[in-house]
């Protein structure tokens, strides 16, 4: 049981940073691009949160986010949909418990819209008031398990995923413009 409230209890802490966590990617291998601008090290205005950026393959990276000096892996996929590109994360697994332990945690994945100008980096995230918003008025079907509360987990098929960030992919209320991070190298 403690095992299984770690694994929800994860989930549910996406929420405190802004996250909306998916079970499916928001990729297939046909939308995967590969922009070595992207490789380095971003650091946000005013400090404090930092995005290293590594080549794994030709169509992942590793991003080391840290957030007040305490660092944690992610794996990443640039995308392109339409005239936009997206960035997939996925925790890496954690160094903790042992194997029966490590079957209860879900590695969800999160999206964010990207702008990458020269040496300037922004990662536009999906707005979790605006989405239960839409929810509220039933003005989306985006398939959806309620964790508890009004906290939830996209289950939407990646293909459900695509056809939804199209569609509101231009929307700054869907979208809102998050922080502008500055290359450091």
């Amino acid at each position: 049981m403690k095992t299984k409230s770690l694994a929800i209890l994860s989930l549910v802490s996406l929420f405190l940073v802004g996250c909306i966590p998916s079970l499916h990617p928001l990729y297939t291998d046909n939308e995967l691009v590969f922009e070595p601008s992207l490789l380095g090290i971003w650091t946000e205005e005013g400090g404090g949160i930092s995005y290293e950026f590594i080549k794994n393959d030709s169509s992942s990276y590793t991003m080391i986010y840290t957030e007040d000096s305490i660092p944690s892996d992610f794996t990443a996929h640039l995308l392109k949909l339409g005239d936009n590109l997206f960035l997939n994360l996925q925790p890496d697994e954690p160094e903790c418990g042992n194997e029966f332990h490590k079957g209860y945690l879900i590695a969800a994945h999160s999206f964010y819209k990207v702008s990458l100008k020269k040496d300037v980096l922004r990662l536009d995230g999906l707005d979790i008031d605006w989405l239960r918003g839409l929810y509220r008025n039933g003005k989306t079907e985006l398939s959806r398990d309620i964790l508890q509360g009004d906290e939830f987990v996209l289950t939407a098929s990646t293909k459900e995923l695509q056809e939804f960030v199209l569609e509101y992919a231009e929307n700054e209320d869907a979208f809102p413009k998050g922080d502008n991070a500055l290359r450091q190298e």
